[in-house]
């Protein structure tokens, strides 16, 4: 049995008689998507995402669909830890029952603890990447594996600096080894600004801070409401679907809309929007349409885990 990405396709389409077959690959329409996929800067594009969602897998798996078959090298770059090589392993592999399985078994997917990283639609976005890279240009990195034994002790404040660098690092040195035209980022949307975090007396650059002046474009995704799991607390009974209130006022244009597109500041439909967007910290939003929760991958191979632990 092999796991597909529901929606997305690839395709052959002949050339002219004698000429080699090239892939194409059916991509879902994303709005606007010529403004990110010039020749050129923008090099890395990040989306930054509210964890637990269907959509932004969906959408990055877009994106870096449109990205391959305008002929670019691309990478798809993942918040998610990889020190135990399990997830280039699996993109590697023929996405068999049996690799399935043994991808499983990675903490990733077996964790209590499920913020959204570890969601099917996760799951859906590797598996399809894994699917199509057999024919494409498409690579992967793993930007969330840290070295903890370079980040400095007690200080909350360094401790972070430390971790948003080593992320931004490793998207940079991804874009060298892959010599990617274009990497396509997926990451919570704290991580996506190009600000600074100030909480009480712990303050440091976010990741996407590091990455400005490298052909950086940075997008907050913005929706109509709807549903995410996450963990809203220390207890894995806070890990669960919540309700997400969305990002319009009554009778705004989008609400009605369930198409991706991609809105660049100044863009009169992105004055008063709700949420963390900010014309400020980023160059632009993407707009996702009702937005719906994706519950873990794997629940049957889950730890337990007592209350008390």
């Amino acid at each position: 049995m092999r796991y597909v990405f529901l929606g997305l396709a690839l395709v052959l389409v002949a050339c002219n008689p004698g000429d080699r077959t090239v892939e194409k690959l059916d991509c879902p329409s994303v709005k606007n998507i010529e403004t990110v996929l010039n020749p050129g800067d923008p090099k890395i594009i990040i989306i930054g995402e509210i964890h637990g969602m269907e959509e932004p897998p969906k959408l990055a798996a877009a994106m870096v669909c449109h990205s391959l078959n305008a002929g670019y090298k691309t990478t798809l770059a993942l918040e998610i830890d990889d020190r135990e090589g399990a997830h280039q392993v699996f993109v590697e592999s023929q996405g068999f029952e049996k690799d399935v399985e043994d991808y499983f078994r990675d903490e990733t997917w077996t964790t209590p603890f499920v913020d959204g990283r570890s969601s099917q639609a996760m799951f859906d976005l590797i598996d399809y990447g894994r699917s199509i890279s057999k024919q494409t240009d498409l690579s992967f990195t793993w930007f969330r594996t840290i070295d903890y034994s370079l980040m400095p002790e007690g200080d909350r404040s360094a401790r972070n600096q430390n971790l948003e660098e080593q992320m931004a690092s490793a998207i940079l040195k991804s874009v060298e080894k892959n010599q990617a035209e274009k990497t396509i980022v997926l990451v919570g949307n704290l991580h996506a600004r190009t600000d600074k975090a100030q909480r009480g007396d712990v303050s440091y650059d976010y990741m996407a801070k590091h990455l400005v002046g490298h052909g950086l474009m940075t997008f907050d995704t913005i929706h109509a409401g709807g549903t995410s799991w996450n963990c809203r607390g220390y207890s894995i009974t806070d890990c669960k679907e919540y309700k997400s209130g969305g990002y319009y006022k009554t009778g705004h244009s989008l609400i009605e809309s369930d198409e991706f597109e991609i809105l660049l500041n100044g863009d009169e439909r992105l004055q008063n929007i709700r949420g963390h967007y900010s014309p400020d910290v980023f160059h632009g939003a993407i707009h996702l349409g009702k937005v719906s929760a994706s519950s873990p991958a794997n629940p049957d191979g889950r730890q337990e885990l007592k209350e008390d632990e």
